[in-house]
């Protein structure tokens, strides 16, 4: 390593016209001939979303049967810091026992799903989003309807372009 760097420096010594034999001199023919190291990084945010979903659906309640099962159905559109995601198209089953006589019903959904994030139209990565959801419906004869909405939140790490 001391003998390339002697050479190097001989070299841009020797090579250096004698009118530009100042410091100077050898100083910018040293500097071009040695590589710059580059450092950089691209710097990143937190991106934090939200959006609201309404979700419903319908079930059959068999006659003699105290349970049914319902899959309720909806559709969100998250953002936030200008990232966003397409429309998510959510679906969740939710069986629902009934107790003789019940006409009114109180549930909650768990959602979870996993989305692609973009950030003014540049794809940035995809997370996970969920949220507690409360839906409530009647018994009319034998069918029981659902519906309700509520929040759903996901956050990434966005790296900005450089």
């Amino acid at each position: 390593m001391k003998n390339s760097l002697f050479a190097l420096i001989a070299v841009a010594v020797f090579a250096a016209p004698a009118a530009s034999a100042s410091i100077e001199g050898l100083r910018s023919s040293v500097s071009l001939a040695a590589p710059k190291a580059q450092f950089g990084f691209k710097a990143s945010r937190y991106v934090s979303l939200s959006g609201w979903v309404n979700l419903r659906g319908s079930g059959f309640v068999h006659e003699g049967s105290n349970s049914v099962r319902i899959d309720l159905t909806g559709n969100a559109r998250l953002s936030g810091a200008g990232a966003s995601t397409d429309t998510v198209w959510i679906r969740e089953s939710v069986n629902i026992y009934l107790l003789k006589g019940q006409t009114f019903v109180n549930e909650t959904v768990h959602v979870s799903e996993y989305v692609s994030v973009y950030d003014r139209g540049r794809y940035v990565g995809s997370t996970n989003v969920s949220g507690t959801i409360r839906v409530s419906g009647t018994v009319s004869g034998s069918s029981l309807r659902l519906s309700g909405s509520g929040n759903l939140r996901g956050s990434l790490f966005v790296r900005d372009p450089r």
